[in-house]
């Protein structure tokens, strides 16, 4: 029995040490630098995850008490209840924002940012409604980061299971692929950034896959480096399960990540608080 486990436990080593952190203690006192810019990143579901309510102005609420600078909405879209006026209304509080917008082949994205936006791009994924967009925003003194707001291929995870097990299998692999050759996009975009980045989004897969480790590169893991805990951001699998991420240059240092568990969505928000190094 203690085999077993023991080889239990190295099978899933991986997966068990990306989604435990206590890299808070270390880097939560930090000093290295100034407290710019709080993050988050949030699929919001259309604001429709349940039929009955719509959660506009409790994410709204949300994240301004937490005081996020820069927000990235994926699967933003509308609600029939409320207009396009409103629910930009009810996000107010952020002067600035870049919009991908949702249609029948788009899943609409946005940025929205209490700092100048310089700069913005969208990136179509071929033949899928999935893509990215990004701002260059103007911080601390006219400072330019690059923040990129994506949205990987969608697995599908609850709708699959009704195919039985070579079905869903099959299914999962075919969205594999397809984010295997999106990722190449998206690293690009980063690699010829020349200001410090910070990638946020859906990325719809696990850190132990080959789209987290392309989307990664050189860039910083931030759940490793500012959480403390488990870091699940979808409702399956007792919330186990980190497809939702911000990382970041390493000109970045996070003292704070987080994710609290809202009923708002199938997905988690997840928040960093970055200083930056002199």
């Amino acid at each position: 029995f203690l085999s077993l486990s023991l080889m239990a436990i190295i099978l899933n080593f991986q997966f068990i040490t990306a989604n435990l952190s206590i890299g808070r203690i270390f880097n939560g006192n930090s000093s290295s630098g100034k407290l710019i810019i709080k993050v988050a990143t949030y699929n919001v579901h259309s604001f429709n995850l349940q039929n009955d309510f719509v959660p506009v102005n409790n994410i709204a609420d949300y994240i301004s008490k937490e005081g996020v600078n820069i927000l990235c909405m994926q699967e933003y879209k509308p609600h029939d209840m409320y207009s396009e006026e409103e629910v930009r209304g009810a996000f107010g509080f952020f002067n600035y924002w870049a919009i991908r917008e949702s249609s029948m082949s788009r899943i609409g994205l946005i940025i929205y940012s209490k700092f100048p936006i310089k700069a913005t791009g969208i990136l179509d994924f071929p033949n899928s409604a999935n893509g990215a967009i990004w701002a260059d925003i103007s911080i601390n003194g006219g400072k330019l980061i690059r923040v990129i707001n994506i949205h990987m291929q969608t697995t599908g995870l609850k709708n699959v299971f009704h195919l039985g097990i070579l079905g869903s299998t099959m299914n999962l692999t075919d969205n594999a692929k397809i984010r295997a050759s999106q990722v190449q996009l998206v690293r690009k975009l980063i690699d010829t950034t020349k200001h410090p980045v910070i990638l946020a989004g859906d990325f719809n897969d696990l850190p132990s896959t080959y789209t987290f480790k392309t989307l990664k590169g050189n860039l910083r893991d931030n759940f490793i480096s500012g959480g403390l805990g488990t870091g699940g951001t979808f409702k399956v699998k007792f919330n186990f399960l980190r497809i939702d991420n911000i990382l970041s240059s390493k000109s970045f240092i996070c003292t704070k990540y987080y994710s609290d568990r809202k009923e708002w969505s199938d997905h988690s928000p997840v928040i960093a608080e970055f200083t930056l190094k002199n």
